[in-house]
């Protein structure tokens, strides 16, 4: 998911800021276009996420090389950035230490299911 604020407005245009941000522990991570930590951790809790997690456990993680981005970042773009993802076949989590194949900019496969493609 992919949010983008200006002034507090919800925009498809937005600060050129981005920010990964989630429940320190887990998945349910956004991409957030906000000027600094603070605004992009309200943004994230504002969409109903406070009810589902210690809004204390949220953190935020500036992204640089997603400042630039014309639309959400994709998968790919998750793994570039040093983030988990999901392996297209078996659903395993994969990142950049386990290795991982990045097919097109939507499927990334583990090491196992890469090796099977």
């Amino acid at each position: 998911m992919t949010v983008m604020v200006v002034d507090g407005v919800l925009t498809d245009t937005a600060p050129r800021v981005a920010w990964a941000v989630g429940p320190e522990a887990g998945f349910g991570w956004c991409a957030i276009w906000q000027p600094t930590e603070e605004l992009a951790i309200s943004t994230w809790l504002a969409l109903d996420h406070a009810e589902i997690v210690d809004p204390e456990t949220i953190i935020a993680e500036r992204v640089e090389i997603w400042d630039n981005l014309d639309s959400s970042p994709t998968t790919a773009d998750w793994l570039a950035a040093g983030f988990a993802t999901r392996c297209a076949r078996c659903t395993e989590t994969v990142d950049n230490d386990v290795g991982a194949l990045i097919v097109d900019e939507e499927t990334v496969l583990c090491k196992n299911c890469g090796g099977q493609a």
